[in-house]
């Protein structure tokens, strides 16, 4: 199945690995096509507009990952319907678990916040404010629904106390802004200075004021949360996060029951930026809640604090989200202005993992195409990423960890930009795996195989992730269960995203050639290129077997890796300083490794005439594999003092040796025409094998004096011996069930055949007394 050449993630490729800065902008070119799978999430926030359920299933297959429920409006049966419609128009896009993708729901509470009155006791309902005008501002609980365009109601009890002469309000967002002109026991006159339409329950922020008496958790927030816990949400938008002791209030407001719930941080005050590194330490993600931040801190330096808490968030590892007025124009027109697209470009540079829509999708005239507009902003921003920079920074500021997981998942992310991967697929089951591979920000997606509805829908936070849902409870045997989950994840590649699991044809592309430079450790040749780097010129790599790859060759790109919570099964295996006393041979180019939870590690030989696939051996137990990127992958033998002298047979070319767990070491001949497989001969218990950096691999006898003149095989019943004078002597197999006749292999000319009355046709090979010993 061909697949276009955008599924192969080599978009703005020759940007993305420039040297400088300055290079990767220059390199930027608008005719590439975007990225295939977008790896930033889309935040939603449900209203009016998008609360039904032929809606919201719009909204998801446009590309929307979390839904968010906004609490500071609303009742609990208000958004215990819109919870229901959400599960169900998930639920019923499709019935195939292949192309079932789960939707997180986020409960964002109103937190330590100001709000306004409804205007004229109705939420429908809006007044005027004109520049120049005056009002009241009151916060006694008579006139709660007393809002119009002379009074409005807030509440908030203290503000008289905490506001002066001079000092400013600012409504919605900034929209509206008020001066204080006079401040008495329950009310605050003030002057508008900036006009504009006013709505019920809009926000309040008074900026340059210390809102000491105001709590962390509400009365109110812990009803939310109690809510939101027995209606089983994924995570909390916690609002107004001041310091770490907030976030510790509302985690202990969410009670033993909510314990998995994530925590995210919602940073919209100037106190939350001075404490971040705290309320980052103590939070599972962060919000840059840029509305309110915009209003207490001057707006020209929104962007520094935005850059500062993605910065901060992408070196801890934490997902990050950028909100507000992320494409507010499209409330009501159906395009966004030029600077809101470079708005949300700009934040998925910058780093983040999510962006998130608000008005827009809550009660905007074009929700859906609000989503899909997003959805192509971000591809096309997450191809103009300068990944080799980012990778190497984000290697370099973490620290050096003992954990295997983590240094597991830094190898499969380079490995990933090194093979130009369609997919990295992980099976997790509490996602932290996900969420390290997310950290070192790979091009490609992360295919995250869970058996945990949970941490599929909150795997969705993290940039780069596509969580998806597996069923089938787990198989008898652990190996057959890693097995199916590795396969199912495949197959969402193949007929879901079809850029995890792709054919790719590699065409020579002239002046476009990739040049990688300071990735690897050599050169196509083994020559070094640069200082440390690796070149390929016009996507013409050495095979495995040293030939050039030509221009159309097909091959499937995928990168997989397998967590447990008890143990981890990779690539990546200790280097040799951590295997004492063991003699370990370099493999020659032509070999390499093969490690799987389904089999013992292996030595995989390269394709040969008569077989179209590589062939892997298991390792006996004895043998063990060195791959470390200080060395070149090794095989390990046991110190040589545990190996008795013995004589060792050189194997003509036409054999191979065999060796598995599974059944004793065999001498393997090549398949016959007719055959798919090789023919193995069992070896007896005087027989080993021997693997040497000096000759081919050898059959190794026990010492001459105990040896006949000859070293015969017994032949297993199943095979019998042809004579005849057309044709040297044969082996002769069972026919198969698809031929009428037995099959007859031609031995080569060092192997003879002995037969006799008194023992069974044996297999015989030269005398060894002209053999030199060896260990």
């Amino acid at each position: 199945m061909p697949l276009p050449d955008s599924f192969i993630q080599k978009q703005q490729l020759d940007a993305s690995m420039a040297d400088t800065f300055l290079e990767h902008l220059c390199l930027l070119d608008i005719d590439q096509e975007p990225i295939t799978a977008r790896n930033t999430s889309i935040i939603c926030t449900i209203g009016p507009a998008s609360r039904s359920i032929p809606k919201l299933q719009e909204m998801v297959k446009a590309g929307m990952n979390i839904a968010r429920l906004n609490f500071s409006h609303g009742s609990h049966e208000y958004h215990g319907e819109t919870i229901k419609n959400i599960r169900e128009a998930v639920e019923t896009i499709t019935t195939d678990p292949l192309y079932y993708r789960p939707v997180a729901i986020a409960l964002d509470t109103k937190g330590p916040e100001i709000r306004t009155g409804l205007v004229r006791g109705t939420a429908e309902q809006e007044v005027e404010l004109e520049r120049g005008a005056s009002v009241r501002v009151v916060t006694g609980e008579g006139d709660r629904d007393s809002t119009d365009g002379n009074v409005i109601w807030v509440d908030y009890p203290s503000l008289p106390q905490v506001l002066e002469k001079g000092g400013r309000i600012y409504i919605d967002d900034g929209l509206i802004g008020l001066k204080v002109l006079e401040t008495g026991p329950d009310w605050v006159e003030a002057l508008v200075e900036s006009g504009g339409v006013l709505g019920g329950r809009k926000g309040v922020n008074l900026p340059g004021c210390d809102l000491v008496d105001m709590p962390a958790v509400s009365e109110r927030d812990e009803g939310d949360l109690r809510f939101g816990v027995a209606q089983g949400v994924d995570m909390v938008f916690a609002s107004f996060i001041r310091c770490g002791q907030d976030v510790r209030e509302v985690r202990r407001a969410l009670g033993p029951f909510g314990k998995d719930i994530k925590v995210v941080s919602k940073v919209e005050s100037r106190q939350g930026v001075h404490n971040f590194l705290e309320i980052l330490a103590e939070s599972d993600g962060v919000m840059v809640a840029r509305g309110d931040l915009g209003i207490e801190i001057p707006a020209e330096k929104v962007f520094i604090a935005q850059k500062m808490m993605i910065g901060r968030c992408n070196s801890a590892g934490k997902p990050v989200i950028c909100a507000t007025q992320m494409l507010e124009s499209m409330v009501a027109h159906p395009r966004p202005t030029r600077a809101e697209g470079s708005d949300v470009a700009n934040a998925v540079l910058d780093g983040a993992d999510c962006v998130m829509l608000s008005g827009e999708t809550a009660k905007g005239l074009f929700p859906v195409e609000s989503v899909t507009m997003m959805h192509s902003i971000c591809r096309e921003a997450e191809a103009a990423i300068f990944q080799q920079q980012l990778f190497e920074e984000l290697r370099r500021l973490t620290p050096l960890s003992n954990d295997p997981t983590e240094v597991t998942a830094i190898g499969a992310v380079e490995s990933s930009f090194k093979c130009c991967a369609g997919a990295v697929i992980v099976l997790t089951t509490t996602g932290r795996s996900a969420q390290l591979l997310s950290r070192y920000r790979p091009r490609c997606p992360i295919v995250a195989v869970t058996r945990s509805p949970q941490v599929a829908r909150q795997a969705q936070l993290l940039r780069g992730v596509f969580p998806v849902l597996f069923h089938p409870l787990p198989a008898p045997v652990w190996a057959d269960d890693v097995d199916n989950r590795v396969y199912f994840g495949m197959n969402i590649g193949l007929c879901v995203l079809k850029w995890c699991v792709c054919e790719r044809e590699r065409k020579g592309v002239g002046k476009m050639g990739r040049k990688w430079e300071r990735w690897g450790e050599s050169g196509k040749d083994g020559e070094k290129v640069g200082k440390m780097g690796r070149k390929w010129e016009r996507w013409g790599e050495s095979g495995k077997d040293g030939e050039k790859v030509g221009k159309r060759e097909r091959r499937f790109s995928v990168i997989w890796m397998l967590f447990t919570s008890l143990f981890t099964i990779s690539l990546c295996l200790p280097p040799p300083s951590t295997l004492p006393h063991c003699v370990c041979l370099p493999l020659p180019p032509s070999l390499t490794v093969s490690a799987s939870p389904f089999h013992p590690p292996s030595l995989c030989l390269p394709p040969a005439s008569t077989r179209p696939h590589c062939v892997c051996l298991p390792l006996p137990p004895s043998l063990t594999v060195s791959a470390s990127p200080f060395h070149h992958p090794s095989l390990c033998l046991p110190p040589p003092s545990t190996l008795p002298h013995c004589v060792c047979l050189p194997l003509p070319p036409s054999l191979t040796v065999s060796a598995s767990p599974f059944h004793p070491p065999s001498l393997c001949l090549p398949p016959p025409s007719t055959l798919p497989h090789c023919v193995c001969l069992p070896l007896p218990p005087s027989l080993t094998v021997s693997a040497s950096p000096f000759h081919p691999p050898s059959l190794c006898l026990p010492p001459p004096s105990t040896l006949p003149h000859c070293v015969c095989l017994p032949l297993p019943p199943s095979l019998t011996v042809s004579a005849s004078p057309f044709h040297p002597p044969s082996l002769c197999l069972p026919p198969p069930s698809t031929l009428p006749h037995c099959v007859c292999l031609p031995l080569p000319p060092s192997l003879t055949v002995s037969a006799s009355p008194f023992h069974p046709p044996l297999l015989c090979l030269p005398p060894p007394s002209t053999l030199p010993y060896c260990v």
